[in-house]
């Protein structure tokens, strides 16, 4: 699975929970020291008035890092 289409799946999971209110997704890219190693990241940011502010970190199927935040609003 490609890592964009992994990071919509998430994001249409939390966007159809009844309890978020809002939810955001970024996807970018980081450089590390090593130039040749571009680190692309998603950040899914949900505003969740049941739950006090998480931030959950796991890696995709291709081994990019998913960011979740929620945030008690």
């Amino acid at each position: 699975m490609h890592e964009y289409a992994f990071a919509q799946q998430i994001y249409e999971y939390f966007k159809n929970k009844k309890n978020v209110k809002n939810i955001t997704l970024k996807i970018g890219t980081q450089t590390s020291f090593n130039p040749k190693i571009v680190q692309e990241y998603f950040t899914i940011i949900i505003k969740n008035t049941d739950l006090e502010k998480t931030r959950l970190k796991f890696k995709t199927p291709e081994n990019m890092e998913l960011i979740i935040e929620s945030y008690e609003t």
